[in-house]
């Protein structure tokens, strides 16, 4: 009887350590993808000149990734009225008023980005 459960921890064991590196490596590729969107994104900055500060680029990048305000500002350790002001300058620099008109600047309209962003906002 002390084998079998010994035999049966041992398999709990291995199937969750399995799942751990089956959940590593879902979050490498995650964070790989949320990379290369960024950059995509970023690519957008020489359509629009350098109008906008190092910051407010970043700010960019990670709306048009997806990111709402709450989790910019925990991604960036700022405040969300910090993003909310960084928000209101790249909107007026810009001469936009919304997300979508800040998205259309950047966003080739057919690339894989650009898809999975128009389901990702619909969804």
């Amino acid at each position: 009887m002390n084998e079998s459960w010994i035999g049966l921890v041992a398999f709990r064991v291995r199937r969750y350590w399995l799942q751990i590196s089956i959940l590593a490596g879902v979050v490498r590729q995650t964070v790989f993808n949320a990379d290369a969107q960024v950059s995509e994104g970023l690519r957008g900055f020489e359509r629009v000149g350098e109008q906008l500060t190092v910051r407010e680029q970043e700010v960019v990048g990670l709306m048009i990734s997806g990111l709402g305000t709450k989790e910019l500002a925990r991604y960036l350790g700022i405040s969300m009225q910090t993003v909310k002001v960084h928000r209101r300058n790249i909107y007026s620099k810009l001469g936009i008023s919304t997300e979508l008109q800040l998205c259309s600047l950047f966003l080739r309209p057919g690339n894989a980005f650009d898809t999975r962003m128009s389901v990702a906002r619909i969804g």
